[in-house]
């Protein structure tokens, strides 16, 4: 068939009206296909010929508009199957990253296509408001979930494609899930590489390790982070059996590596030529940033990332010439202005800790049946024949790999507890899965190990440290003595600091100091029974 618009009539959108189809030959087309490909080799488009076919259409009543295009190669070139490809970041798709995709499936012989949802830019501050105190609904669950046609197809060729698949990775790896999920009947294979299973946390964990930075007063420079991945890599390359580089097994590292050990180690820092020594504050910005971020109150929220990725990356600290430019953390303020408040006038430059639980909590409540995509039941996909395949990089600077494992698991409904170390002191214990994993043993614990402890006060503790304890005190109802002078005020006296090395790993993590009596009780306790699973 010719590649016009009368080819291909007015299709048929379910609820939608179509506004326009154009239709143009595309010859002489050529791209180095070099990277944004999630799971094919490497290619180079030469001299490419295709039919691009693009459609509007709107929805009555939403006033949306809403682009699909297609790609259709040359009737002797088509392989009789269908690619589409999803997008990436707060884009759904028709953009460079799917463009470079859609040409690699049209090297390969695919009909290929994309969509924009109706989302005009990547960035949400263009769409994600229609006005003062109204967020952009539609366009939200347009973006957070879509089934394509073959329609275009079957009036280009004759008839539609022998097999339908899908292609996206991180959001288009998110909207593969949702396909499966709730379209299950859509498409014969779905490709969901690093899915943003959890969007709605995601979109403002991103500003995490910033966030942190401002809470704490803790601006590391990027070579003492560089320094300590590198010492990470070290220790932990071989525990997956193979020297080889990388970090394999995230979960064992996060067991053995404190990166707290390595304070005042060495480090040749270009940065500044005042820093020759790993600092306590990136040894904080680290672990927390491996951790996860958590709520005023210490609980859990979202996995960290994985050991071994860049944390210069996620930082986003800059120096030259000894002077460094410090991120301002701006997903909370997005996440607040288009999703929460949606009102620019209470946006706030600088979010209180107990602001950022609220802003994360209401967001989750709101929004996360749009665009959340742990439902780990996929037997309707199954059912139909359909398969799935997904993979996560584990340096990856956006998301972690737990989400992925997890859903494989189906797992997907995690319990949320208090984070099983404290920002500053948590070395090994401060993997977002241990704290997890723990964080039933630990919650009661101490609770009741709390009640009538005394923390002893150091002035060279670090202030995240500090903040950490002080909650966790008076939520127990302990002591908090804040200089030397009280101790004689208070019910126990304090240990020697060498001695809190023979206590149990949750007391030693949180600098607390008990009764003697009462800790051979907590070591004979059911709840810590084994002791060295707390090492």
């Amino acid at each position: 068939m010719a590649c016009e618009a009368a080819t291909f009539g007015s299709p048929v959108i379910l609820g939608g009206v179509v506004q326009s189809v154009e239709a143009n030959l595309v010859t002489g087309y050529n791209n180095s296909v070099y990277m944004f490909r999630w799971s094919q080799p490497n290619v180079e488009v030469v001299n490419a010929s295709f039919c691009n076919v693009t459609v509007q259409y709107t929805h009555p009543g939403e006033n949306d508009r809403i682009f699909v295009e297609t790609w259709l190669p040359l009737p002797d070139k088509w392989n009789g199957m269908l690619q589409a490809l999803g997008g990436g970041g707060w884009t759904a798709g028709r953009f460079y990253l799917t463009y470079q995709g859609m040409a690699g499936a049209m090297y390969d012989g695919y009909a290929t296509v994309t969509t924009d949802a109706g989302v005009p830019s990547g960035n949400p501050l263009d769409w994600g408001l229609v006005s003062d105190g109204n967020t952009n609904v539609y366009a939200l669950q347009t973006f957070g979930s879509m089934a394509l046609g073959e329609e275009l197809i079957a009036s280009y060729y004759g008839h539609g494609p022998t097999y339908s698949y899908w292609n996206g990775c991180s959001q288009g790896g998110r909207q593969g899930l949702m396909i499966a999920q709730r379209f299950p009947d859509a498409y014969d294979g779905i490709i969901a590489a690093a899915p943003a299973i959890y969007f709605d946390r995601l979109a403002q964990s991103s500003g995490w390790p910033a966030f942190y930075m401002q809470q704490t007063k803790q601006y590391p420079y990027p070579c003492e982070l560089n320094e300590l991945t590198a010492l990470a890599v070290t220790k932990c390359d071989a525990l997956d059996g193979v020297e080889d580089g990388v970090i394999a097994d995230t979960d064992a590292c996060r067991a053995v590596f404190n990166p707290f050990a390595y304070v005042g180690s060495p480090v040749n820092c270009s940065d500044s030529e005042s820093i020759t020594s790993i600092s306590h504050a990136a040894a904080a910005v680290a672990n927390a940033t491996w951790s996860g971020p958590w709520t005023s109150r210490g609980e859990f929220l979202y996995a960290g990332l994985s050991i071994g990725h860049p944390l210069d990356t996620s930082s986003q600290i800059t120096c030259a010439n000894g002077n460094c430019t410090y991120p301002t953390e701006g997903a909370t303020q997005l996440v607040d202005l288009l999703f929460v408040s949606r009102n620019e006038s209470t946006i706030k430059a600088d979010y209180s800790w107990q602001e950022y639980d609220a802003v994360w909590r209401s967001f989750g409540q709101q929004y996360a049946s749009l665009i959340r995509t742990d439902d780990a039941d996929l037997r309707a996909f199954r059912d139909v024949g359909g398969k799935l395949m997904t993979f996560h990089g584990l340096t990856d600077v956006d998301d972690d790999a737990t989400d992925v494992d997890e859903e494989h698991q189906a797992n997907v409904k995690r319990p949320r507890g208090k984070v099983a170390s404290p920002p500053g002191e948590g070395g090994a214990a401060s993997s977002a899965k241990r704290a997890r994993d723990d964080h039933d043993i630990l919650a009661d614990d101490l609770s009741d190990c709390l009640a009538g402890v005394v923390v002893c006060f150091d002035p060279g503790m670090p202030a995240d440290t500090i903040l950490l304890l002080q909650r966790y005190v008076a939520a127990c109802g302990g002591d908090w003595v804040e200089s030397p002078a009280e101790l004689e005020r208070a019910t126990v006296a304090c240990t020697d600091r060498t001695s809190r090395d023979e206590l149990p790993w949750a007391f030693r993590t949180f600098g607390v100091v008990v009764r003697p009596e009462w800790i051979a009780a907590a070591w004979n306790s059911k709840r810590m029974a084994d002791p060295d699973a707390f090492e």
